[in-house]
């Protein structure tokens, strides 16, 4: 890249590499597609929520259990709407220690799920 000094009265050129930036953003573009081919093919559900219980993430797998063809089905839903009621309140008080910092994020709930009928 050749860039002008902008504050020199006899402006010169520059010449300044960014190769290795390049190669950077190419190692951490494949990086993301890496973990992405990973989490969208692994046989356990696996959700990302914010601190409210929106999904922001879920692969393959979580979207299957619940019937959707598609993980970005459930982007932006509330993750209470796929806890069975009898595990609720114990998923609700995980995510709150969670967010006090106190609390176990890796746990187990049963969900609601459909199947091929939709039922």
């Amino acid at each position: 890249m050749i860039r002008k000094h902008p504050t020199r009265k006899n402006p010169k050129s520059e010449i300044v590499d960014i190769s290795a930036r390049r190669k950077a953003e190419e190692a951490l573009k494949l990086n993301e597609e890496f973990l992405r081919g990973l989490f969208d093919n692994m046989l356990d559900a696996i959700l990302i929520l914010d601190w409210d219980g929106t999904i922001l993430f879920g692969n393959n797998a979580a979207a299957a259990l619940v019937g959707f063809n598609s993980p970005d089905e459930g982007i932006g839903r509330n993750f209470a709407e796929f806890i069975h009621p009898g595990s609720l309140e114990k998923a609700v008080r995980n995510l709150m220690l969670a967010r006090q910092g106190r609390g176990n994020v890796l746990d187990e709930h049963e969900i609601i799920t459909t199947g091929a009928s939709g039922k």
